[in-house]
């Protein structure tokens, strides 16, 4: 048997790959385990949003969509 959770965080800009990194960490010890993470920022351009999601070991499948201004 599995549970389904959803989560939305809200985390400061400074907090988020800390959040994301302790996630990924649960993820990598309990393989029957899998995530799939949506970050969004009105304030970070792409390229910060790649840096915060520059966690160890890699997320499997990285997406980046921008939305329209």
């Amino acid at each position: 048997m599995t549970a389904t959770i959803y989560v939305k965080a809200t985390v400061p800009d400074e907090l988020a790959q800390n959040w994301l990194q302790h996630l990924r960490d649960f993820d990598a010890t309990n393989p029957n385990c899998h995530f799939e993470v949506v970050v969004e920022s009105e304030t970070k351009s792409v390229g910060d949003v790649m840096r915060t999601i520059d966690i160890n070991p890699p997320l499997d499948l990285q997406l980046f969509a921008r939305r329209k201004t």
